[in-house]
């Protein structure tokens, strides 16, 4: 047996047929429920997040008082706190984009008994996950620096 073999797409779409049964489509048309469900919670957490970054923009001049207090938000400002919160409710909506094309996909590709919007659902589920995986990956390393950054600042101390 060849690696990848399970990928090559003429095996898939042999001439014994793909079959989706029954009980698998009615998982998929629950998960495709569950991921529209969750998209457009994803949506309205969006929309708050840009209306509180929004909100933190216009009102950011009361951050200046806070220098005294945490150096941090006075050096950034309540516009560079706005901005950041904006930046991370983009980062947020593309995992909504991608369960919501999913769900529809998936539900279409039920209804119509179609293959191909089964796997474009599927597709944008990769996305979701390659997303999600990246992102993992990301943040990971940033803690490592962190606990770097704080080892060597705990150590000059």
């Amino acid at each position: 047996m060849q690696k990848d073999d399970f990928l090559d797409k003429d095996s898939f779409y042999s001439e014994t047929g793909f079959q989706v049964t029954n009980r698998a489509k009615s998982f998929l048309a629950t998960a495709a429920s569950w991921s529209k469900f969750l998209a457009i919670m994803g949506f309205i957490g969006t929309a708050i997040m840009i209306l509180g970054s929004i909100a933190i923009m216009l009102v950011g001049s009361s951050f200046g008082g806070m220098m005294d207090q945490n150096p941090v938000f006075g050096a950034v400002g309540g516009l560079g706190i706005g901005f950041m919160y904006l930046v991370l409710a983009l980062i947020y909506l593309f995992p909504s984009i991608f369960l919501l094309k999913f769900s529809s996909k998936t539900k279409e590709s039920i209804r119509n008994s179609d293959s191909l919007s089964l796997e474009d659902g599927f597709k944008n589920l990769k996305y979701l996950f390659a997303f999600f995986g990246i992102t993992t990956i990301i943040f990971l390393a940033f803690y490592f620096l962190i606990i770097i950054f704080a080892m060597v600042a705990g150590a000059s101390m």
